[in-house]
This record gives structure tokens, C-alpha cells and sequence, in this order.
């Protein structure tokens, strides 16, 4: 062989060979990055869509891991009220709710603050008012 072929499979061995050695990743690693930690809350969600009017069972509700930065403080949390599946059972929604979405305890009714037969309430529709007895 010729001495200037060898000189150059040399030079493509060696030029290969660190290449290979680069490509490999072998060479310094940057360290993992750290797991980001969320702080959360659990929060009172509809686990099945609830309708407008509708009475709010206890195996309607469920309670679901939440962001606490997104969390609203109009949103019924665990801590703040860990037995609200069961004082949210029977009252009624003011407000439809879709699957997995956050209850409001503003958007609800109890039972006791319903009007009841009898009782005179307003009526308002498209800005008229008038009053209106409950008859059932």
C-alpha cells in the first residue's frame, strides 16, 4: 500500500472513531432536571353531569385533586369542609354542572332556603318583576 493511503484510512479510523465517541454521549452529562412539585387541594367536582334544578346526590359528588394555585375560594375544599359530599346531598343546583367540574356552594341550594308551598316569592323574567305564590 501506498504511504499516503494509509496516512489517510488513518485519519478517517481516528476521525471516526470521534465521532462515534461523540454520537455515543459518553462525554459529560448535564445532570437530571428536579421534579417540580405542584402544590395541591382536593375540591368537591360533579362526577356526572348535574341539571339545573336538580337534586344533588352524594354518588354525584367526588373529591379530585386540584391545583392550589387555581384552586378558587369559592371552590369547596377537603380541609376547609370534609364532610361537604354528604351536607351537599340534597340540595339544589342553581346552575347546571358539567363532569369534573368544581362545585361552588353559591351555585347550589339547600333544601331549607327552597321557598316552600305557599310562600310568596318574586319572579323576575326579562325585567319584569312580579310576585308570584308557590303552589305545588
Amino acid at each position: 500500500m501506498n504511504t499516503a493511503r494509509i496516512v489517510v484510512l488513518t485519519i478517517a479510523l481516528i476521525a471516526g472513531g470521534l465521532a462515534a465517541y461523540l454520537a455515543s454521549g459518553l462525554g459529560d452529562k448535564p445532570p437530571p432536571a428536579e421534579a417540580i412539585t405542584l402544590q395541591t387541594v382536593d375540591v368537591l367536582v360533579a362526577k356526572s353531569d348535574i341539571g339545573l334544578g336538580q337534586t344533588v346526590t352524594a354518588e354525584a359528588l367526588q373529591w379530585q385533586t386540584w391545583p392550589a394555585a387555581t384552586a378558587s375560594n369559592n371552590f369547596i375544599r377537603r380541609n376547609d369542609r370534609p364532610g361537604a359530599t354528604t351536607q351537599m346531598a340534597g340540595s339544589i343546583a342553581r346552575a347546571p354542572f358539567i363532569a369534573g367540574e368544581p362545585v361552588r356552594a353559591t351555585e347550589t341550594r339547600s333544601d331549607d332556603q327552597a321557598p316552600k308551598r305557599g310562600e310568596t316569592i318574586k319572579v323576575v323574567r326579562y325585567g319584569v318583576s312580579s310576585p308570584t305564590t308557590i303552589q305545588k
